[in-house]
């Protein structure tokens, strides 16, 4: 019987044996590696520029997921499902934005688009604040959504510049 590729990727898999020797004998503590992370972030431009970007762009975009059971209940009049249903459109936004990121990416710098996605993102807000009608609720959250996904995986991706 002639050996096959399943034969030779067995008699690789029993000959490997990696070297173990590169692993710390203690790992680093909690406390003390939370402050070595804060001094990197505090020293570091690139860094502190990704977290003040980021920031400037979550505290008033969380507004929305916040409020939007208010705007839910209050605004238009919905109760738990009608809730789920502007989730879902959500949901569907995001999906939508991790699907046209590599597009987008591949057409504009990162700071065009963090700019453009922040400013999609601002004009959907408003949008949302100021309508009574479920239906055009729906549309907008679907590209507030494609705007948050947009930025923050442009964000987490970038080099601060």
């Amino acid at each position: 019987m002639a050996a096959g590729p399943r034969s030779s990727l067995y008699a690789v898999v029993l000959a490997f044996h990696p070297r173990l020797g590169g692993t710390p004998q203690s790992p680093e503590r909690f406390i003390p590696g939370l402050r070595a992370g804060g001094r990197y972030a505090r020293h570091a431009p690139v860094v502190q520029r990704i977290l003040l970007r980021t920031a400037l762009f979550l505290v008033p975009a969380s507004a929305l997921w916040a409020l939007l059971p208010l705007i839910a209940a209050s605004r238009l009049g919905l109760g738990s499902g009608g809730y789920g249903v502007l989730l879902s459109a959500l949901g569907a936004g995001a999906i939508g934005g991790a699907l046209i990121v590599p597009r987008a990416r591949a057409r504009l710098s990162a700071n065009a688009l963090a700019a453009v996605a922040s400013l999609a993102y601002a004009a959907a807000l408003a949008a949302v604040a100021l309508s009574r009608n479920l239906g055009l609720t729906i549309v907008v959250l679907l590209p507030a959504a494609m705007a948050w996904t947009t930025f923050l995986s442009t964000a987490n991706s970038s080099s601060g510049s």
